[in-house]
């Protein structure tokens, strides 16, 4: 059995720092979400407020062209809007150059991949053209993970960064081929097997979510059954792109794949700790039955500072 660790606040702590007096939005990176479909214009919307919650210096939301209006309707005015190219309502895989133009023109720091994208052979495309993007740190969520299943071996970025993929059960079950019967079973195994045979951070969602990154693997302590909604992962989604993307920022000089993996892992897990405790606060606040994503969002400030002290 693998040796794992409670993920608790003591191990976070020096994970995060404080700003200083005469810190700037570029200090706290650029965070990239390439999310949603037609009828899944939630899902970005929720993703950048995660990422606006955890602090992040600037989001960008890039979505298919004809959904730009009906998401920049619900999106939080500090976030910023890209519209890409799309074929009937989904990404096209010519959204591609879109991004890598977008990325190195604006520096994006970190980014993520996923939520509401829905399944096509062109997603297929466009997902495994922007998984080879080593160079800059990546979280696969939701339908990138979706349009990713079935490959026998991930494109490997052992030059640059490692991935970061954050699957519930049945995304896990997808991406392994093995029934979510069984992955309940050992959840710490089959995810450290995955991260270490795939070599990226393997984010297990559900109870006591698992992160690993086929050598540490942690357990997280926080959560509600109240969190179980929809929009929660999507949420999560965003604050690990932000807390990924403050981290890389704050990164001097340059790095070996091993140190990158850490950065990532230690992103992950901070990211899985604070999502638990915005819904924690959220869940004493308001109750868990009927506890919204957003409520887990605009709890985030809290569970910073009381990681903080």
């Amino acid at each position: 059995m693998t040796h794992s660790l409670p993920l608790t606040s003591h191990i976070v702590k020096p994970w995060l720092s404080q700003r200083a007096p005469d810190a700037h939005k570029g200090d706290f990176g650029y965070v990239l979400i390439v999310a949603g479909s037609r009828g899944m214009a939630g899902a970005p919307v929720l993703a950048a407020s995660g990422a606006l919650r955890s602090g992040a210096g600037l989001v960008t939301v890039g979505v298919p062209s004809s959904e730009v209006t009906a998401v920049e309707r619900r999106l939080r005015p500090e976030a910023m809007c890209l519209g890409l190219p799309e074929r009937q309502g989904t990404l096209d895989s010519s959204a591609a150059q879109t991004l890598e133009t977008f990325i190195r023109k604006r520096k994006v720091t970190a980014w993520a991949l996923g939520p509401g994208l829905s399944v096509n052979l062109a997603l297929r495309s466009l997902v495994r053209k922007l998984m080879l993007w080593s160079f800059l740190p990546l979280v696969l969520d939701a339908d990138g993970l979706n349009n990713a299943a079935g490959w026998a071996k991930w494109p490997s970025r052992k030059e640059g960064w490692p991935l970061i993929v954050t699957p519930h059960p049945g995304e896990m079950a997808r991406l392994t081929g093995i029934s979510v019967a069984r992955l309940e079973e050992d959840r710490i195994g089959f995810a450290t097997s995955f991260a270490r045979q795939q070599n990226l951070v393997c984010v297990f969602k559900g109870h006591e979510t698992i992160v690993t990154d086929g050598a540490t693997c942690y357990v997280n302590t926080t959560g509600n059954p109240g969190m179980a909604t929809g929009g929660s992962g999507d949420v999560l989604t965003g604050i690990m792109a932000g807390i990924l993307a403050q981290k890389v920022r704050a990164f001097q000089g340059s790095a070996s794949f091993e140190e990158k993996r850490q950065i990532c892992l230690e992103a992950a897990a901070t990211s899985v700790f604070l999502h638990g405790l915005s819904g924690d606060i959220a869940a004493r606040e308001k109750g868990q039955m009927g506890l919204l994503a957003l409520d887990i969002a605009e709890a985030m400030p809290q569970a910073l500072r009381r990681v903080w002290g």
